[in-house]
């Protein structure tokens, strides 16, 4: 069940870079940032009336300032970055929010990294060059969008070191939805400022249901599956996600949106790939022994 899970979570995050580009050619960006966490959070409130989760929590500019990495910030950068940047390098380079996630773990937790994350970095940083040159030379894509996609991952590396350090005690349901209601408030100002009659441009099918895909599914219910994956298979079990995203905008933006595939892009996404290999080596090592335990077990039941 937890595998069907991960591959239906891989497939609605990895669509949000084609909904977004798709969207932004009606929308601005602050209005489609709005209506994605808007309708992410008409998703999840439901959930939280049916769990009987409480939402009374102090409002502390520290939470605020956390919470706002999470969505406001960085769903805005992807925006402006997806107008001059393709889905599928969108989608590659969002895998290095693990990367500044680790990087943050060291520096604020102090922890000493093992080689397989040296060496993880170092793909990771070729990766950047990579991609950062592919950018330059070529008409299609963007360095300021490359930037505002590394920026995105900082953030979200930022909000899941602070998380964990700050408000480890809060449900992930509350920490959803916070997430999303602070997008909402801090977008909505921006909205009404850039783009004051939007509201009646989203009644129109061709806004209303891909913001519904992107909004409330992409973002609400994988909100919801990617805690249910957590809670049963554990954080690092959920955050094998973070591979699968990359298969799937690099391939919808090709077969979708007719985006170009490279050669020095494809060595770019095998030097992002192998980079989360390695830095998650130590916990595939640990899940495949585990399996040849089970399976050492289930031969001696049998015999």
């Amino acid at each position: 069940m937890n595998n069907l899970l991960l591959i239906l979570l891989s497939l609605l995050w990895g669509s949000a870079f084609l909904w977004t580009k798709l969207l932004l050619e009606q929308l601005h960006p602050i209005s489609l940032v709005f209506f994605r966490c808007l309708f992410g959070l008409l998703f999840i409130i439901p959930f939280l009336i049916k769990l009987k989760i409480s939402i009374k929590r102090p409002i502390t500019f520290k939470f605020v300032g956390v919470m706002s990495l999470g969505a406001a910030i960085p769903w805005l950068m992807v925006s402006f970055a997806l107008l001059s940047l393709h889905t599928s390098v969108s989608g590659v380079m969002n895998s290095f929010a693990a990367i500044f996630t680790f990087i943050l773990t060291i520096l604020i937790y102090r922890v000493r990294p093992l080689v397989t994350q040296i060496i993880s970095l170092l793909l990771g940083f070729f990766a950047v060059i990579i991609l950062f040159l592919e950018s330059l030379f070529s008409a299609d894509f963007s360095p300021i969008g490359i930037l505002l996609m590394l920026s995105v991952t900082l953030c979200y590396g930022s909000n899941s070191v602070l998380t964990s350090r700050y408000f480890r005690n809060l449900s992930p349901f509350v920490l959803g939805f916070y997430t999303l209601l602070i997008a909402v408030i801090l977008n909505g100002v921006g909205m009404l400022i850039v783009e004051p009659g939007v509201v009646l441009k989203i009644i129109e099918p061709t806004i209303f249901f891909p913001l519904l895909i992107l909004g409330g599914f992409s973002s609400g219910l994988g909100y919801v599956i990617f805690y249910r994956l957590v809670s049963s298979g554990g954080a690092v079990f959920g955050s094998f996600v973070t591979f699968l995203i990359p298969f799937v905008s690099v391939l919808l933006g090709v077969l979708v949106l007719n985006e170009p595939f490279s050669f020095t892009f494809l060595i770019g996404f095998v030097l992002v790939l192998c980079s989360l290999v390695f830095m998650n080596w130590q916990v595939l090592m640990k899940i495949k022994a585990n399996r040849l335990k089970s399976i050492d077990k289930s031969m001696e039941k049998s015999s």
